[in-house]
């Protein structure tokens, strides 16, 4: 794993929308929302606590995290719907969309993401989505887990052009009163949806925000491939088995609405186009990024030797059979350069390979 900085993956996703490649997933955790003030999952099991009379201020205080939960799954249990509906309600009201859901939106109407994951209950990201005036009602479509039939879902997933953004709720949705909160509730995905969705997994990138992958039906629907993961969270680290399961791992360190703000700006300014370079220059100070800036111009200039320069771009993020599938980019970003120049040296020679 390696950090890397908002303007670099602002160059990833910018050379991916020019040459026609799969956008990342974006999966959004609790984090995102705690940048409008909803409550995190540890606050509100403590606040639930109080409230309800299970437990005071000292007693909460000597109880460790696990006994804490351990009591909210059973109280939480016990609540009938209304009552559970109630209680979660008086949580999400009256927050406001923070500035990096607006970013969000923007990033939305370009066209930078087309698939949205989330296990959050509230509706933030849908109020933002219909403020916009340049995304119609029909360019979108909110998907429910609990509210929605999973053969729709997984239908209307394989339709991959239509409509334009998908956002699926994989833990329901509060305003529709189907809230997935205690482990029983969402330790397993059906089965024929975990087949589903541990596929859609195995075959796209993924940029993570504000998630801890503490689910464990989630957690089973991630299996081991090649793919890339964009980890974001301030002062945290993906877990060690999700890390295992990545073939590339990719931490920036930031909160939400610095991570959307900043990747907005990069992605919308005017000279975005110098971005498609993918790794930009403004990280000198990190002698191993400085090293890897330098193999990747040397790996460039070659490659404009030999191609046009949008098809010298395209065979950079090509999954290539000599590389085991993997992408001549995502090497050159694992400092491993020399077996990408060793090919290119063979075919200005004119060797088949």
């Amino acid at each position: 794993m390696h950090n890397i900085s908002i303007t670099q993956l602002a160059g990833q996703i910018y050379s991916r929308k020019e040459l026609g490649e799969k956008p990342y997933l974006l999966f959004l955790g609790a984090g995102v929302s705690i940048s409008s003030g909803v409550s995190g999952i540890n606050e509100i099991i403590n606040q639930f606590l109080i409230n309800s009379g299970i437990a005071n201020y000292e007693a909460l205080n000597r109880m460790d995290r696990d006994e804490r939960f351990k009591r909210f799954v059973l109280a939480i249990e016990k609540l009938n719907e209304s009552d559970r509906y109630s209680w979660l309600q008086a949580c999400f009201r009256d927050k406001n969309l923070s500035l990096g859901y607006h970013a969000l939106t923007r990033l939305i109407e370009e066209g930078y993401f087309d698939i949205i994951l989330t296990t959050n209950w509230d509706n933030l990201l849908e109020l933002s989505l219909k403020e916009s005036s340049r995304i119609n009602k029909e360019d979108y479509q909110i998907y429910i887990r609990g509210e929605h039939q999973d053969d729709l879902i997984i239908r209307d997933f394989q339709k991959l052009e239509v409509p334009q953004v998908k956002i699926l709720k994989l833990h329901g949705d509060l305003a529709h009163r189907v809230t997935f909160v205690t482990p029983k509730e969402a330790t397993d995905f059906p089965g024929g949806f975990a087949d589903f969705f541990k596929n859609f997994l195995r075959h796209r990138d993924l940029i993570m925000i504000g998630y801890s992958v503490s689910d464990l039906d989630i957690q089973k629907c991630i299996d081991r491939n090649d793919n890339t993961l964009i980890y974001v969270a301030p002062q945290m680290s993906p877990n060690e088995s999700l890390m295992n399961k990545y073939r590339y791992v990719q931490q920036i360190d930031a909160e939400f609405n610095v991570f959307m703000n900043n990747l907005c700006a990069a992605l919308l300014d005017d000279n975005v186009e110098k971005l498609s370079k993918t790794f930009s220059k403004l990280d000198k100070h990190d002698d191993k990024q400085h090293n890897i800036d330098l193999l990747l111009e040397e790996v460039e200039n070659k490659l404009n030797s030999l191609f046009e320069p949008a098809e010298g771009q395209r065979w950079l993020h090509t999954p290539l059979a000599m590389l085991d599938g993997r992408r001549p980019i995502d090497l050159i970003t694992h400092g491993d350069a020399d077996r990408i120049m060793q090919i290119l040296v063979r075919l200005e020679e004119g060797i088949h390979i």
